[in-house]
């Protein structure tokens, strides 16, 4: 006899059941209208004639249920600090991606005579940002690349970081009401490993003094002081998408440090809090069995379709971007 205990169905269980159900049924429902078209515009008579497509509007289902148990929250878990630190250099990949894809863009525009004045102030404080930038995101990369000589490597500072930062907690049966308290000691964990390798490349850069970077944007590049306090000398109206890209190269650090934060406040843990699970019997023979008059619940439900369709819009790049749109 085996000792496995059957898990019970839960009232979750159900309505996902029902609600992917329904929805599967509509699209066996579009493909049989697919086969259908295709037959009446190979059929002469038919060819004219308005195509068949059945909609789901709405499905009302009535299911009588019997409750046999209510289970309560269920704790967190946590990852490990060493898969935590693997996804967030993940992350910061993706995010230096990112500052690699702006700095081209930049590039692109300083070449440009009709949007900058070559060799002018603007030009100048624009282009040193720029390379300013592109200086950090290459730190970065080497921080994070193993076969890099580095004193510096995110995978292990991310690993301490965090392990540091749960040691206060009980990391075995983290409580719900820990949870925020949690991610809140990681994501400030994170931000200070962060801006620890970005304080190194401030000193360099204070040391070497790139070309047209002046100490007010230090100040906003590392986040000291608001961007919006910098306005850009733009006279021509042709040209004020400067002031974007310029705001843009100016948050780009910020930004980073704003989003990996984030990211770290969830990356943490495994599995999210769990709600009460309320245990059901569905089966009919089960209702039969279990039920009497007095402890069936009957559950009324009423499904309404709001269906999605792939639409294509137009990038600035030339192509079609596709994105689901509501029908």
């Amino acid at each position: 006899m085996s000792d496995n205990k059957q898990e019970q169905t839960t009232l979750t269980d159900v309505l996902g059941a029902l609600v992917t159900s329904v929805g599967h049924a509509r699209v066996q429902a579009d493909l049989s209208a697919i086969d259908i078209a295709r037959m009446y515009h190979e059929h002469e008579l038919l060819r004219g004639m308005s195509i068949p497509r059945l909609r789901l509007n709405k499905v009302e289902i009535s299911i009588p249920l019997v409750l046999t148990n209510i289970k309560p929250d269920e704790i967190f878990e946590l990852e490990t600090p060493e898969d935590a630190s693997a996804k967030l250099i993940k992350d910061l990949q993706h995010k230096l991606a990112e500052i690699e894809m702006l700095n081209a863009e930049v590039e692109n525009d300083l070449s440009d005579d009709d949007i900058f004045e070559q060799g002018s102030a603007l030009h100048k404080q624009i282009q040193g940002l720029n390379e300013n930038l592109k200086d950090i995101r290459k730190a970065f990369i080497n921080s994070i690349n193993d076969d890099t000589p580095s004193q510096f490597k995110f995978g292990d500072r991310f690993t301490n970081a965090i392990k540091r930062a749960l040691a206060p907690f009980d990391q075995k049966h983290p409580s719900v009401d820990a949870a925020l308290d949690i991610e809140e000691a990681v994501s400030k964990a994170i931000e200070n490993v962060l801006l620890f390798k970005l304080a190194i490349r401030q000193k360099w850069v204070r040391q070497h003094k790139p070309a047209g970077l002046s100490s007010t944007l230090l100040l906003v590049l590392y986040g000291k002081k608001d961007a919006e306090t910098l306005i850009v000398p733009v006279d021509d109206d042709d040209n004020s998408n400067i002031e974007g890209l310029y705001s843009q190269l100016l948050e780009a650090i910020p930004s980073l440090l704003k989003e990996m934060k984030a990211l770290a406040r969830s990356q943490v843990f495994f599995k999210p809090a769990q709600g009460p699970k309320i245990e059901v019997a569905a089966l009919s023979s089960d209702v039969q069995n279990q039920g009497t008059p007095g402890t069936i619940t009957r559950l009324n439900i009423a499904m309404t379709e709001e269906g999605l369709e792939w639409a294509a819009e137009s990038n600035d790049r030339g192509g079609q971007d596709w994105k689901l749109m509501q029908e």
